[in-house]
């Protein structure tokens, strides 16, 4: 038998590869290398002179349940642990011999366990988009959507893959979900109540859409859900329209008991009584306006202070002594709760009243009355504090007249001061070239 020097080196230094590498010589294993008796935890001896078929075993190629295509095997090592191996040819060692190939060992099974978990993380998200009671759906970097909940699909139909553009652009709300979208791509967090025609019915939504950052911070997408709320925006409308009614039918009622006055007032010649029940008619007069600006301004429960106060004024003039008296009104664009407009009404019907009364001068002068609301700064930063005034050029107050009594003048600075307190305000009188009384109140 000739040597074959060559050839034992060959095999002598494969052995010491950390590759996994089997030398096969038509169908035997002819030497294998390190790396390959660790990777099938069998030793040299045990694996050369075997029948190639016996250590490893082809699979199809759907077998491996692998995205990556090619030669793959499974082989059984001693311990019975099972892999899945892509196996490449590599250039034969003997140039000219074809009965020897030399084949490279990949390990697959751990690549392969990945994609499974990856396969059953696929099906989870999957399950849960299914499962999302709201549209739910998220676009990458590019703004293409890469996935979408069922409730998403049943609303928009499939838009994976599409841009917004594509997937909506016969959409009436397309440019306000352009808007949208692209501020959470600068970061922000939008949210918006919407109403969309579906099958002919408007139907309402909460749409929140955000940014998608990853572990960095850096945003590589966003995240958009669509939860409908058409029960509850029914609901609040429906609430809405009975408390507009309300407020209407209190504004009658109101409007009814003025005539009533009115009728009263027509039938008595006492000067004193007449003036008490003006004062009476301008009270109720005032809560009837109140009432008729809930209903009308479209506002639940708000009322425009600057509308209502000119609007107040222009009635209370009617039955002024003085009507021609000119009125000068600085008002701040207001939004106040019916809790603090309603004394502040009957405050400034009172103040205003008063001034008609014992602050007008004689005809011909051109001094008006004056009212003024509006917020000052006082530091804190949880509240707001406004002050209102209202100031004549009369001849001022009574000598007597004096803060510190609890019964000074009547029942309409009685009336002032505990509508002042019951809005967690303070009124104050000032005599100097008529008359001017503040109060100062803070709102949340």
């Amino acid at each position: 038998m000739e040597s074959d020097p060559e050839g034992s080196t060959l095999r002598e230094l494969l052995t010491q590869i950390s590759t996994p590498l089997l030398l096969v010589e038509g169908e035997r294993i002819k030497t294998v290398s390190q790396g390959a008796q660790e990777l099938l935890k069998s030793s040299k001896s045990e694996l050369t002179g075997r029948l190639l078929e016996s250590v490893i075993t082809p699979l199809e190629e759907t077998d491996s349940g692998l995205s990556v295509k090619g030669r793959n095997y499974r082989a059984k090592t001693k311990n019975d642990d099972e892999l899945t191996l892509l196996v490449e040819e590599g250039v034969s060692p003997s140039p000219g011999d074809t009965a020897k190939r030399l084949l490279v060992l990949h390990d697959l099974s751990y690549r392969i366990e990945l994609e499974k978990e990856l396969n059953r993380y696929k099906s989870w998200i999957s399950a849960i988009m299914n499962s999302i009671p709201f549209g739910l759906w998220v676009n990458d970097d590019q703004g293409r959507n890469m996935m979408q909940s069922r409730v998403s699909r049943e609303l928009w139909g499939d838009t994976q893959g599409l841009e917004l553009e594509e997937a909506h652009s016969k959409r009436d709300h397309i440019n306000i979900w352009r808007e949208a979208n692209n501020k959470a791509y600068q970061g922000d967090i939008v949210r918006q109540q919407i109403g969309y025609n579906i099958g002919g019915k408007t139907r309402y939504f909460d749409n929140i859409v955000g940014p998608v950052r990853n572990s960095h911070g850096a945003i590589r997408g966003i995240l958009g859900m669509n939860i409908e709320v058409t029960e509850h925006h029914n609901m609040v409308q429906e609430r809405e329209r009975l408390i507009n009614e309300i407020h209407h039918r209190v504004k009658n009622n109101l409007q009814m008991i003025i005539s009533m006055i009115n009728l009263q007032i027509d039938s008595h010649n006492d000067p004193a009584v007449l003036e008490e029940f003006q004062e009476i008619k301008s009270r109720i007069l005032s809560l009837s306006i109140l009432h008729e600006h809930l209903y009308q301004n479209q506002r639940f429960g708000l009322i425009e202070v600057n509308s209502y106060i000119n609007d107040l004024v222009g009635h209370l003039k009617i039955n002024c002594k003085a009507p021609k008296i000119p009125v000068k009104i600085e008002v701040e664009e207001l939004l106040l709760p019916l809790t603090t407009a309603t004394p502040l009404a009957l405050i400034t019907t009172e103040l205003f009243t008063n001034a008609c009364k014992y602050g007008y001068l004689p005809e011909g002068s051109n001094k008006p009355i004056e009212i003024t609301l509006h917020r000052i700064n006082t530091g804190e930063k949880e509240k707001r504090t406004l002050l209102l005034q209202v100031r004549d050029y009369g001849p001022g107050l009574p000598p007597e007249f004096s803060e510190s009594n609890s019964h000074p003048t009547g029942l309409g600075i009685e009336l002032i001061r505990s509508l002042s307190e019951q809005i967690g305000g303070t009124a104050q009188w000032e005599s100097k070239n008529g008359t001017t009384c503040s109060v100062l109140f803070a709102i949340d």
